[in-house]
């Protein structure tokens, strides 16, 4: 309909315009938080690193569970020398790890302008690891694709064409093109975004799932509730045991269980812009929330939080690991550095001093919230 067209249009004249440079102070500031925040809660981060491959199960969606095999028996046979075929091929695939998310592609940009070379190339490793790791999903999804096809019987200009649709439509992308129109547009609207290219993907792959099933028929439903137990389920699963395990936790089954369940409500909620604000009530309403760890605001406004907690610690007057932890914080956002990791680094370093923790990756991952 009308509204559909006018999506399209707006779609079309955003990617031809281009990233609109902000236009007034108030918008240079709100775009200097928002990357700040990007930069304080991604930049060396290994948790988020070694979740990157849980991106597959979208992969098996789009392209299916045999393609994806054969994907991942091509690339890992030859990962070096695969990888430099797959770019000597696509164009899309050797910019890929400057463009797959919206919030590292605006830092990027944002990076290369006006620095010195030790500091641009410092700035530059902030994300090199997260680009490594989602690069271990993007090449076995471009190389199944890209075989599927041409067993289809697409010519190799188009198979190309198509494995680099795949990769976007499995992985998400960071480029105007590649967003949804909710992610573009004023840098307020955007702080409510930051951190959801990945839930788009999920969502926009659960909606085309559901309108091409016929669920007169049993088969193609049962088809589609195993896509969605790789789309909505699985990554929130997995993605809290692998947290739990990197931290050392040797909780119970219950309290597994009540992990699990708080990932998955968050999850869910998150595959919706304004919705994801109340997940950490509908995670108290269950029973499951973290009291200590209450609603902060919009992923891309951290540093008005952080700000709060910093001038609670001053006023407690005392010169402990919390106050640390806000003041960097706070700073992180503001100058643009890794301070989460530098968080997890010298509290998962102390808890390990203190014998708190005997977990040897605290000072990488940070230490057990019991501890």
């Amino acid at each position: 309909g009308a509204e559909a067209v006018n999506v399209l249009r707006t779609a079309i004249k955003d990617s031809a315009q281009g990233e609109m440079p902000a236009t007034d102070n108030i918008q240079r500031g709100l775009n200097h938080l928002r990357i700040g925040a990007t930069v304080a809660g991604l930049g060396w981060n290994l948790t988020t690193s070694l979740l990157q491959p849980i991106g597959l199960t979208n992969s098996v969606v789009r392209i299916g569970a045999v393609w994806v095999a054969r994907g991942l028996r091509e690339f890992y046979s030859h990962p070096i020398n695969k990888a430099e075929e797959v770019q000597a091929k696509s164009e899309f695939m050797r910019n890929r790890g400057r463009t797959f998310m919206r919030e590292i592609n605006d830092v990027r940009n944002r990076l290369e302008s006006d620095k010195g070379e030790i500091r641009s190339m410092l700035e530059s490793s902030y994300f090199v690891l997260i680009q490594k790791m989602q690069a271990t999903v993007d090449y076995p999804t471009w190389l199944g694709a890209y075989e599927k096809a041409l067993d289809q019987g697409n010519d190799d200009a188009r198979a190309i064409g198509l494995a680099d649709q795949a990769v976007i439509d499995a992985q998400g992308g960071g480029q105007i093109k590649d967003l949804a129109q909710v992610q573009r547009g004023h840098p307020a609207f955007k702080l409510f975004t930051n951190f959801y290219s990945f839930f788009n993907v999920v969502l926009g792959q659960s909606v085309e799932r559901t309108k091409e099933t016929n669920f007169k028929k049993p088969a193609e439903v049962a088809a589609l509730a195993g896509d969605y137990l790789l789309l909505l389920v699985l990554p929130s699963a997995i993605g809290a045991v692998l947290k739990s395990a990197l931290k050392g936790g040797d909780d119970d089954e219950e309290k597994m269980l009540k992990k699990i369940a708080e990932e998955q409500i968050g999850f869910l909620m998150g595959l919706f812009v304004g919705l994801r604000e109340l997940m950490g009530f509908a995670q108290m309403a269950v029973g499951v929330g973290n009291p200590a760890f209450g609603y902060s605001g919009p992923a891309g406004a951290r540093f008005f939080a952080e700000m709060q907690k910093l001038g609670q610690q001053v006023n407690q007057g005392e010169a402990d690991m919390a106050l640390f932890k806000a003041a960097n914080s706070t700073a992180g956002i503001l100058f643009h550095y890794p301070s989460g990791q530098v968080n997890r680094a010298v509290e998962g370093t102390a808890a390990l001093i203190d014998g708190r923790t005997n977990n040897p990756l605290a000072p990488l991952v940070g230490p057990h919230p019991k501890n």
